[in-house]
């Protein structure tokens, strides 16, 4: 039985989307902004718990801006260096989480010295503060990819359990079937249904 295959620009679209997903350097690059946003969220929510959710003193907040983009470069270097990058964390274990761990504790003594040495005053309580959030924001974000590979295989695993039911010999009374029953003929239809056509004439399986 034949079955002409054409796909919806959309379909392609989200096909080309997925392929852009699993590229290393798009895991990469979605990985540093969020970092980045990691950073930035820790320094000023630290600094207004530290002042009880209030007004920042002004010396506090013209610090923080003018070393928040040094933080941020500091973070990237010391994450790269790390291989919080390059891991593959659908696959996260304890491996990971101990490497998560080093990077952060690194990252907050660096960031202790350098702003000890070029004078630039903080609450010692807001470095507490940046380590214990990042530490959490930093692992959330990278198990989250594994918890969600996780959620989606068992929930794709649910669902491959179809009766498959094979009409053998039809011919073209088999074909007339399948297309009364599922108008639109085509491979992602008959993979959510358990039909996949079969033979030496078969265009779609």
């Amino acid at each position: 039985m034949f079955c002409d295959v054409k796909f919806s620009d959309r379909a392609s679209m989200i096909c080309e989307i997925k392929k852009i997903g699993r590229t290393k350097y798009f895991r990469q690059a979605v990985l540093i902004a969020i970092d980045l946003l990691i950073v930035f969220f820790c320094t000023w929510v630290s600094l207004l718990m530290r002042f009880s959710w209030s007004a920042i003193p002004a010396q506090y907040e013209i610090a923080a801006i003018r070393t928040l983009p040094v933080d941020m470069i500091l973070t990237l270097a010391v994450f790269w260096s790390f291989r919080l990058y390059h891991s593959v964390w659908s696959y996260a274990s304890i491996n990971e989480l101990i490497r998560i761990f080093k990077a952060v504790t690194v990252l907050i003594v660096l960031e202790i010295c350098y702003k000890m040495m070029l004078s630039v005053m903080m609450p010692r309580s807001v470095y507490f503060m940046v380590y214990i959030s990042m530490l959490v924001l930093v692992t959330m974000s990278r198990m989250s990819i594994r918890i969600l590979k996780y959620y989606l295989g068992k929930k794709r695993s649910v669902e491959d359990r179809r009766i498959r039911t094979m009409i053998a010999g039809a011919g073209s009374a088999g074909a007339t079937l399948l297309t009364n029953t599922f108008p639109i003929c085509r491979t992602i239809q008959y993979r959510q249904t358990g039909l996949n056509p079969s033979g030496d004439d078969r265009a779609c399986a």
